[in-house]
């Protein structure tokens, strides 16, 4: 029984562990995109994708040529510093075609550049860049 504790308790220490901040590969990067869980829902390509912004609604938009992928994210409100918190409405199609989505997601704000925001949450695991459109 004891050589069986200590394995269990690493086991258990290491998923249990959250990243708490986003990756760095995508602070730094400029793109447009929607990752859930590490995984690429659609990065925006002017040769192939539409991008849009409802400014009465604060909601971006970003969809393939053909509408097949797309992901909307709608905010509470458009923030104006870094370390501050929106709730959001997330909506994405997947590689299948179905269609997922996330409710009442606080997502924090890590970055503003110029146009751009990325936001952030470390529980659902949402990183998202979006830009304004004026």
């Amino acid at each position: 029984m004891k050589k069986l504790l200590l394995p269990f308790l690493m086991c258990f220490m290491l998923c249990s562990c959250a990243h708490t901040e986003p990756s760095a590969p995508f602070i730094d990067s400029d793109t447009i995109q929607l990752l859930i869980a590490g995984r690429s829902i659609l990065n925006y390509n002017a040769l192939d994708c539409q991008k849009s912004y409802d400014s009465q609604n604060n909601e971006f938009t970003v969809c393939t040529d053909d509408g097949c992928r797309y992901y909307s994210i709608r905010l509470s409100q458009i923030p104006g510093s870094e370390h501050q918190q929106v709730i959001s409405y997330i909506e994405w199609t997947t590689t299948l075609g179905s269609l997922r989505s996330k409710n009442n997601i606080v997502l924090d704000v890590v970055k503003i550049k110029d146009d751009k925001i990325w936001l952030w949450n470390a529980a659902q695991q949402v990183e998202a860049c979006v830009q304004l459109i004026r």
